[in-house]
């Protein structure tokens, strides 16, 4: 029992040692020009190593993505509860704060949404990214008509500009909670209040 555990934190500072070092590929070189020996040599690993848990870079990039998928799917349901107390009683200090809460969930993986935004290439996940953000948004959710729908779509499409704009920038945590719970606490009260027509 106790070697699994030593193996499994092996394998798992393995991932984040290439992981890391990729990151640090994409910003210098780009992801194009990123072949699997430069990865190996940058995180000092054999390539053997690398393919043991990856097919190529591709599938790198990929596992990256779902696995920080998985963790904000994971804690979306509870923080929406959350924030949706705080409109139906009017706390605009405790949407804030659950603002916060959100961006440290994101900021802790910003060096990967950096390079999503960054890269041409990586771009396209970007994309499929915010799409199933989105969607798992809407699992989350039931929107009954259309201006609901169009409420929920003004949500999604400022929230991911204020978003982005914070990712690339070096703009605050604390002052983008303030901007977007202001921004967006109307909104959210709009939208409930369409959505129950």
């Amino acid at each position: 029992m106790k070697n699994i555990k030593k193996e499994d934190l092996r394998v798992i500072k393995t991932k984040r040692l290439i992981e890391s070092n990729f990151i640090e590929l994409v910003k210098t070189i780009g992801y194009q020009k990123i072949t699997v020996k430069d990865l190996c040599e940058k995180a000092m690993i054999n390539r053997n190593t690398f393919y043991l848990h990856y097919k190529d870079k591709d599938d790198l990039v990929k596992e990256m993505i779902n696995k920080v998928f998985l963790k904000y799917e994971a804690q979306l349901k509870p923080l929406g509860e959350k924030f949706y107390k705080s409109v139906i009683f009017n706390n605009k200090h405790n949407f804030e704060e659950n603002i916060k809460e959100f961006l440290n969930i994101i900021y802790e993986d910003i060096n990967l949404y950096r390079i999503l935004l960054m890269d041409n290439y990586l771009s396209e996940y970007f994309k499929t990214f915010e799409k199933a953000y989105e969607k798992l948004i809407l699992k989350t959710i039931i929107i009954r008509n259309k201006r609901a729908m169009q409420t929920f779509k003004y949500f999604i499409g400022g929230t991911t500009g204020v978003l982005i704009d914070w990712i690339l920038s070096d703009s605050s945590l604390e002052d983008t909670a303030n901007i977007l719970s202001k921004l967006i606490f109307n909104t959210v009260k709009q939208f409930i209040k369409e959505n129950r027509n």
